[in-house]
């Protein structure tokens, strides 16, 4: 049996559209995994500015010590997550984040 350059060039062309295919579908799957972590980062900042505009003022003392040394403010988002310790931000800056 014979293999002509017209079958190559077909198998070819099937096995390159297959690549391209399997990319795309990586690219898309990819991006959105990206905007689910977006999400579900916008959504924990958001509960974390929840909290801290309903938290009362400050006291001029240190908080008392707890079990696992959390404010209260942050501690429904360690239940969520037992690595997070705290929250950083700066204002006037994009730093807004947790800390693990």
């Amino acid at each position: 049996m014979r293999i002509t350059k017209q079958t190559i060039y077909c198998t070819l062309a099937v096995l390159f559209l297959l690549i391209a295919v399997v990319c795309g579908y990586l690219l898309l799957d990819s991006q959105h995994q990206k905007d689910e972590g977006r999400s579900a980062f916008r959504e924990l900042a958001s509960a974390v500015n929840e909290a801290q505009t309903t938290k009362q003022e400050a006291p001029d003392e240190p908080p008392a010590e707890t079990e696992n040394s959390l404010l209260a403010v942050y501690r429904a988002l360690a239940e969520q997550n037992a690595d997070m310790v705290g929250w950083i931000r700066i204002e006037g800056t994009t730093i807004d984040y947790p800390v693990m």
